[in-house]
C-alpha cells in the first residue's frame, strides 16, 4: 500500500523526507512451530500501481528493524518507516503477544528472517535488494528499547546499529565489551527523567551518540497517543512534527554514516550541530 509519494524535488536533508515513496506491507508466518507471527514491511516504492520497489542504484537496500514499546502497536511507529523508506532503507516492524516486547522477544528476528526468505522470490517486491549477510539495525523505542538492546548483545553478527529511543538496557544484558559497534540514544527534555537512560548510555563504548531533543516527550514517537498515555506523559515543549524533525535529522545522520559509510553524513555527525537537539558523545 503507498502512503507517501515519490517527489524528486525532496532532499531527504536535516530530518526531511528523501525522494522515494513509501509502501507497505502486511505478512503472517510462523515465529515458533506453533505461534504465528505478524509483521510489517515499509520499503522504498514507486508510484505505480502495485507500488512496486523504487529501484534506485539497484544496489542492497540497508534494513532497519523497529520495535514498537509496551501496549502500543507497531502500526503506531509506521512513520518512522515511512520517513525512511523515503531515504533507501528497509523497516520492518513485528508484533509480540500483548503488545509486549519482552514477550516473544525474537519476534522481531524471526520477522528479519522471513523477509530475507521472501525477497529470495523472483516474485518478491524486494527480490535481490536485501543482503541477509550485512548487519541490519535494530531500534526500539520505551520497552521496545530494553529488547532491541538486549537483541543486539545477543547476536552481533546479525545486528550492526543498536537505536534506544527513550529507553536503557536492561541491567543483566551485557553491552559494555562490544567495541566498535555504533549505538544511538535519543531522548525527550520533556520525557519524565530516569536516570536509568543516562546511567545507560554511560555503559557502552564508542562509538556512541546521545541527542536530547528540546519539547519532546515520551509519546512523541507514536502516532495517535492516548488520553491516558498523555496524563502520565510531559507537556510537549514544540510541536510534535518539529520535534520527530530533530530526532530523524540525528537518526538519518548516524544510519547513514554508520550504515552507508557515507563520508558526508560522518563530517556532519562529527561536527555535531543539530538544530533542536543536544549531542554528547
Amino acid at each position: 500500500m503507498l502512503f507517501l509519494v515519490p517527489d524528486p524535488s525532496r532532499d531527504g536533508l536535516e530530518g526531511r523526507d528523501g525522494p522515494h515513496g513509501a509502501a507497505w506491507y502486511e505478512r503472517r508466518a510462523l515465529a515458533r512451530v506453533d505461534e504465528g507471527l505478524r509483521y510489517q514491511v515499509v520499503y522504498p516504492a514507486a508510484a505505480d500501481r502495485t507500488a512496486s520497489l523504487d529501484a534506485g542504484d539497484g544496489g542492497a537496500l540497508p534494513t532497519v528493524v523497529m520495535i514498537h514499546g509496551g501496549f502500543v502497536e507497531l502500526e503506531r511507529y509506521r512513520w518512522i518507516g515511512r520517513h525512511l523508506a523515503s531515504r533507501g532503507y528497509v523497516t520492518v516492524l513485528a508484533d509480540h503477544d500483548a503488545n509486549l516486547a519482552l514477550l516473544s522477544s525474537d519476534n522481531s528476528s524471526a520477522a528479519l528472517d522471513d523477509v530475507f526468505r521472501q525477497a529470495s522470490d523472483p516474485s518478491h517486491v524486494l527480490f535481490g535488494r536485501l543482503d541477509s549477510n550485512t548487519p541490519s539495525a535494530v531500534l526500539g523505542h520505551s520497552l521496545g528499547g530494553v529488547t532491541a538492546a538486549s537483541l543486539w548483545a545477543q547476536a552481533p553478527e546479525r545486528w550492526g546499529v543498536l537505536g534506544i529511543l527513550a529507553s536503557f538496557p536492561a541491567g543483566n544484558v551485557e553491552v559494555e565489551s562490544f567495541r566498535d559497534r555504533p549505538t544511538l540514544h535519543l531522548v525527550g527534555t520533556e520525557d519524565e527523567p530516569d536516570a536509568k537512560r543516562e546511567q545507560g548510555f554511560d555503559r557502552f563504548t564508542e562509538p556512541r551518540v546521545l541527542g536530547v531533543i528540546d519539547g519532546m516527550n515520551h509519546y512523541a514517537w507514536t502516532d495517535d497517543a492516548t488520553d491516558s498515555e498523555l496524563d502520565g506523559d510531559g507537556e510537549i515543549g514544540r510541536p510534535n512534527a518539529e520535534t520527530r524533525s530533530s530526532a530523524q535529522y540525528l537518526m538519518d545522520t548516524c544510519l547513514d554514516a554508520w550504515m552507508r559509510d557515507d563520508a558526508g553524513a560522518a563530517s556532519t555527525l562529527e561536527a555535531g550541530v543539530f538544530p533542536g537537539v543536544e549531542v554528547s558523545r
